[in-house]
């Protein structure tokens, strides 16, 4: 009796095929939103960038003004 849910099937009748990028068959952690599709990763990599950039400026600008306040 088999209790993967597939009827009729044993581990030795599943094909095996080349490993490919992404969750494996059978890997229940796999991602399967596409949460960590390239394009998503590099568009939050575009975001920490700018957010760092944003809290360098800020940071020129605080200085800025503490040093005119002087």
């Amino acid at each position: 009796m088999s209790t993967n849910g597939a009827v009729g099937m044993e581990p030795q009748d599943v094909a095996r095929s080349e490993k490919k990028r992404g969750g494996q068959p059978g890997n229940l952690n796999r991602f399967k939103t596409g949460h960590h599709s390239v394009r998503n990763r590099a568009t939050r990599s575009q975001v920490h960038a700018l957010k760092r950039a944003v809290r360098e400026t800020l940071m020129l600008a605080e200085a800025a003004l503490k040093a005119r306040a002087r």
